[in-house]
């Protein structure tokens, strides 16, 4: 499929866009251990050597240690543990900086390669070169996907293949050999990213299935569908075999059984909480939600397969036992779901261009989302679990706790808080003990924790290179600009 202009520039621009809240080197604690698998493939092996900071390694055969977190995530990440063992040899940076640096990068990519895939299915579908510049830069600056441009973990490469496949889905009338290659590839490596993938793939096998059922399919598309998950799942059996000894044993232990919470009070905490509310980390999702039916009217498929998708995301990890993610920005389980729903975001600023109702609501909950999720992209999430009591608290909301500490980052202020500014106070827990002194809570000797969680600000506090500000600016500028002259030339198009 070409690529037009837009969608390159679409590309560019939301890349940029995202190297401005480019993390020093952060990553989840899950993703290090992801990141040591991708250094023991680049060896030619798949155990991990114990290390202090990969406690949760599981003993497997023959004394050896390994990750339980997905394959195709260590696979992801790969080219950056290559690139590292290759260039730290000749740059005066440390091994594990420059590794973690370059892992962080990664999904800086795949945000612009989700951008550029939502330009391509917004053209597709029949809008007009306005209507989609204007809902990616909505996606890009509003929705969840921003502070997951810098938060490694693998839901941002589970929604690339899934507008992969809606991207093909806008063009299928029949199950070719190709196209039977192309779900089934994309529901095997969606199951080898992470075993909850399952009911992504479920569905797009049950798509696949619809159209055999109407005769729409040829005998090589259709064993093309059925046999790739297939071998998805033996692969993943020969690797439980290989670490294990058991092709059950998937390195998660009883954990994998877990699904005890209360399907309703998984779904309210994931719908209303106030820590891990879909609608107060994606204010845009309401408009999406009231353009669905409309959206229907004319792409049934694209609408049906959306909502199967995003309603199975939310009843699968609203049964889980850690529904809402644990140490992480928002509901991070379902941020797959939460992106996927702006798919339907185009169709209501099509309408809107009639109604300032409309146009008055569309700026309304889009500065509310900037808010939100510029904050989620400048204060490390890690920083506000501190200060966590109960994901349902209305005091202890991980956003308001988190907007305290941007305003004291933005004042310039030591990493220093007086416990009687948080509702909840100080953290209770005895972990926290050593970082707690006459009611203030002490981050001085957190180094991810100071200032903005940029490599701009990083770089410029660590190394003291106070010039590197210009980049950041230089970057707005730029995407200010290219947003501009890209909007007024489509403009002379009409």
């Amino acid at each position: 499929m070409r690529i037009s202009s837009l969608e390159r520039a679409c590309f560019l621009l939301s890349f940029c866009f995202f190297l401005i809240f480019l993390p020093m080197g952060h990553l989840p604690s899950d993703t290090e251990y992801s990141v040591a698998t991708a250094l023991s493939i680049c060896e030619g092996r798949l155990s991990v050597e114990p290390s202090p900071g990969l406690v949760h390694l599981k003993k497997g055969r023959n004394g050896l240690y390994f990750s339980k977190y997905g394959i195709a995530y260590a696979v992801l990440l790969t080219p950056a543990a290559a690139a590292s063992k290759i260039l730290a040899p000749i740059l005066p940076v440390d091994h594990k900086h420059l590794l973690y640096g370059l892992a962080a990068c990664t999904n800086t990519f795949l945000a612009a390669l989700i951008i550029m895939l939502f330009a391509m299915i917004f053209k597709t579908m029949g809008y007009s070169g306005r209507v989609t510049l204007l809902s990616v830069a909505a996606i890009s600056v509003g929705s969840i996907l921003l502070p997951y441009s810098k938060i490694n973990h693998a839901e941002i490469p589970t929604t690339v293949f899934l507008l992969m496949f809606f991207l093909r889905l806008l063009s299928v009338e029949k199950l070719t050999f190709k196209d039977g290659n192309i779900f089934g590839i994309i529901s095997s490596v969606l199951i080898l990213f992470k075993s909850g993938n399952a009911v992504y793939s479920f569905i797009i096998i049950a798509f696949g299935v619809y159209l055999i059922i109407r005769g729409k399919f040829t005998f090589t598309g259709a064993s093309a569908l059925f046999l790739w998950p297939a071998a998805a799942v033996l692969i993943l059996c020969g690797l439980n075999l290989y670490r294990f000894g058991n092709i059950f044993n998937t390195g998660y232990g009883g954990e994998q059984y877990l699904f005890t919470t209360p399907l309703f009070t998984g779904l309210w905490g994931l719908l209303f909480s106030p820590s891990k509310a879909l609608l107060i980390f994606s204010p845009l999702s309401v408009l999406c939600i009231v353009s669905i039916y409309s959206v229907s009217k004319r792409f049934k498929s694209i609408a049906v397969a959306a909502v199967l998708m995003i309603g199975g995301n939310l009843l699968f990890y609203s049964k889980w036992h850690d529904w809402h993610g644990g140490w992480c920005w928002g509901p991070r389980l379902i941020v797959p779901a939460i992106i996927l729903l702006h798919l339907f975001l185009p169709e209501f600023l099509d309408r809107m261009k009639q109604s300032n109702v409309q146009k008055s609501i569309f700026v309304l909950l889009l500065a509310a989302a900037a808010t939100v999720n510029i904050t989620g992209a400048l204060v490390w999430y890690q920083q506000i679990h501190y200060f966590h009591s109960d994901y349902r608290s209305l005091s202890g909301s991980h956003l308001a706790i988190a907007e305290k500490l941007l305003v004291n980052k933005i004042q310039g202020k030591p990493e220093v808080y007086t416990c009687s500014e948080f509702s909840n106070g100080c953290p209770g827990s005895s972990i926290w003990s050593d970082l707690i002194n006459e009611g203030k809570i002490d981050f001085n000797s957190f180094e991810t924790f100071q200032g903005f969680s940029t490599m701009w600000s990083g770089l410029s506090r660590n190394y003291h290179l106070g010039f590197l500000w210009i980049i950041p600016l230089a970057l707005i500028l730029f995407v200010l600009a290219g947003g501009t002259v890209l909007w007024k030339k489509l403009l002379t198009k009409q």
